[in-house]
């Protein structure tokens, strides 16, 4: 069963690889153009965010194979919102952004890490974010692990908060809001002038496992496709695997 199902991964990037390797083969510049700044004003949010960072610590294979990551606040109507954090990516950012049901967006730097902010709720934002009255650009490169572009569903983690009497509260229990992407593949489409050891690096695998135990193998071939799976016991991480 398990080599049926990394035959399939295997088949399914093949055919996907040339669709997107435009987009991840060249970390190249993205940019969002004129988003309103804000900065937090609400504790609360503040509160949520941070919640969601806690969190994401028991996340391993999320927190190191997306690091860095944006997060995104949904604010779906007065009484409730979502937080998330998702890989570099144009297919995801779009994903969140592209809906017609948002009314108002902007972004905020908030610890470090990027917030794109979203409102279904007409002059709601005011009531977690200030406007800072400047529109900039946000520019960001691609994730390189191919396996963030693809599903858009499952590449996040996410909290979801009711909003009562001006305090948060967690929706229902932990586990049921707190995903973590279920699919703990590094894919990477080998480039010109890659070496094994770069590699390595990228997707955190020792170059043994990448090299069949010989760390002096021959320079890896662009545009071979290179996947690592992430093998876990009792959520931490037990081994690493080159399966394709």
């Amino acid at each position: 069963m398990k080599l049926h199902r990394i035959i399939i991964l295997s088949v399914f990037l093949v055919f996907i690889t040339e669709n997107i390797s435009s987009q991840t083969a060249k970390p190249s510049i993205h940019s969002i153009d004129s988003l309103l700044e804000y900065k937090v004003i609400n504790p609360e949010m503040g509160k949520a965010i941070d919640n969601l960072l806690l969190d994401m610590k028991d996340c391993f294979y999320y927190s190191v194979l997306n690091n860095p990551f944006l997060i995104t606040v949904r604010i779906y109507d007065t009484s409730w919102f979502s937080v998330i954090s998702i890989p570099y990516s144009t297919t995801l950012i779009n994903y969140r952004r592209l809906d017609p049901r948002v009314i108002e967006e902007g972004f905020c730097n908030y610890k470090g890490y990027t917030v794109l902010i979203s409102s279904l709720v007409p002059n709601y934002m005011n009531h977690f974010f200030e406007s800072t009255n400047k529109k900039s650009n946000l520019y960001y490169e691609n994730s390189e692990n191919i396996a963030d572009h693809i599903f858009p569903w499952h590449e996040s983690v996410e909290l979801i908060f009711d909003y009562i009497n001006n305090k948060i509260v967690l929706e229902g229990e932990k586990e049921d809001f707190f995903r973590c992407k279920n699919t703990p593949y590094f894919c990477y489409i080998v480039q010109q002038g890659d070496t094994w050891q770069d590699i390595a690096t990228k997707c955190g695998c020792p170059i043994e496992k990448l090299t069949d135990g010989s760390g002096d193998a021959e320079i890896p071939i662009p545009g071979y496709l290179v996947v690592v799976e992430y093998l876990f016991k009792n959520g931490k991480l037990a081994n690493t695997v080159r399966v394709q």
